[in-house]
């Protein structure tokens, strides 16, 4: 909705000054706001959006793996209450960088917003050269993906493998890294995040986490 206010110079020259009023715009459609007045199209501007992003691991130490949790959310900047922007078209690129200790991907675990995808639905697996070992995961979103009453919102799902043979070194544990960012490719948007699991010989486990924000 836009609001017209009749403005008047000191020359006593009538000017209009246009109040746009953000939240009534259905940001779904389009990245750009355009409004007709008088038959003329004026431009409002690109509509600028961000992201929020998470990530957490979970130690199953009954299953010897890594449960790892995903969640971006993708909004108008500077709206309140937030209006979600469809994040479809965005990909998630995952380093888990797994090798011999494990923190590689186990087949059949991957879900966006609950549904299962694999490698015939767009899911893609890079491993280290010569070897199964897990380097880089990619995955990119799509329209089905979303849910209609939220598509700014993507929630990933999926495990690594823990091995808890080998050696864990004088202090007796371990550490899984594991960086995600999310990308819209042809543009300058990206968000970062880093989560560690820090595994004990025996089990028990901590985490760090820290965000940057590109």
């Amino acid at each position: 909705m836009t609001q017209f206010l009749k403005k008047t110079a000191l020359q006593s020259v009538p000017q209009l000054l246009l109040v746009t009023d953000l939240t009534k715009f259905d940001f779904t459609t389009t990245n750009e706001k355009v409004i007709r007045i008088f038959g003329k199209d004026y431009q409002l501007g690109e509509i600028v959006g961000d992201v929020n992003l998470t990530k957490t691991g979970v130690l199953d130490v009954k299953n010897s793996k890594i449960d790892w949790t995903i969640t971006a959310e993708r909004y108008v900047r500077g709206v309140t209450p937030r209006v979600p922007l469809s994040i479809e078209g965005y990909t998630f690129r995952d380093y888990p960088k797994g090798g011999v200790n494990g923190n590689n991907f186990i087949e059949g675990t991957f879900t966006i917003n609950g549904k299962s995808r694999d490698k015939s639905s767009g899911l893609s697996i890079a491993t280290l050269r010569d070897t199964g070992y897990t380097n880089i995961m990619y995955y990119t979103v799509k329209a089905d993906d979303l849910d209609p009453s939220n598509v700014g919102k993507a929630v990933l799902k999926y495990s690594t493998d823990v091995n808890f043979g080998g050696d864990f070194g004088s202090s007796g544990v371990r550490n899984y890294p594991n960086d995600i960012h999310l990308i819209k490719y042809g543009t300058s948007q990206f968000w970062y995040k880093h989560r560690d699991v820090t595994v004990r010989k025996n089990g028990r486990k901590s985490l760090e986490s820290f965000q940057r924000r590109h």
